[in-house]
């Protein structure tokens, strides 16, 4: 139930297109020969399904541009590609995501709250002006939402919550430990 009307198979094609140039950039990255095999195969699911599935090329690219170090790119993309699945497919109450689709999805909620996470501690190369309490409040409580939702899907661990440096800055925050319980069902 897409809004837009948009084709989803250029965007897959896009998608294949990102990954193969970061797969001639690093010939020797696994990671990148994966990413252009699944974002192959995401092309062809595509060409078959429809547009229910317009969101995963949004998120194919945002990690295209994550692994290639574009990270402001990689936040807007993974911020598109959730709200272009919760205008899609999310948009029905009745909708419950496949095992790929929950990777994929937690995958997109937990790097949008090491974003948030980062954005609190502030640039590591120099000087930040301190936040102000409330948009300190508001990034620590999208970071949250966001990793219960990531949680939800199944996909972040508490291992993986717990070792993640840009995620320091939610550790004293009362909400942290009761997240890391329920991640470690």
């Amino acid at each position: 139930r897409r809004t837009s009307g948009e084709d989803p198979i250029p965007q897959y094609a896009g998608a294949v297109e990102d990954f193969a140039r970061a797969a001639e950039l690093e010939p020797n990255d696994r990671r990148a020969a994966e990413g252009l095999a699944e974002a192959r195969r995401l092309l062809r699911a595509a060409q078959e399904a429809g547009p229910e599935t317009a969101w995963k090329p949004i998120l194919l690219r945002a990690l295209a541009a994550l692994k290639a170090g574009e990270v402001a790119a990689a936040r807007s993309l993974y911020e598109a590609a959730i709200l272009a699945y919760e205008a899609g497919p999310g948009a029905d109450p009745a909708h419950r995501p496949g095992d790929d689709d929950r990777a994929y999805l937690s995958h997109a909620y937990f790097n949008l709250a090491c974003f948030a996470g980062r954005d609190l501690a502030g640039p590591p190369d120099r000087p930040a002006p301190p936040l102000s309490p409330a948009a300190a409040a508001a990034l620590r409580d999208a970071a949250f939402a966001r990793l219960e939702r990531a949680v939800a899907l199944g996909g972040a661990s508490a291992e993986q919550i717990r070792s993640d440096a840009d995620l320091v800055p939610l550790h004293d925050d009362p909400r942290w430990e009761d997240l890391l319980r329920r991640a470690g069902r």
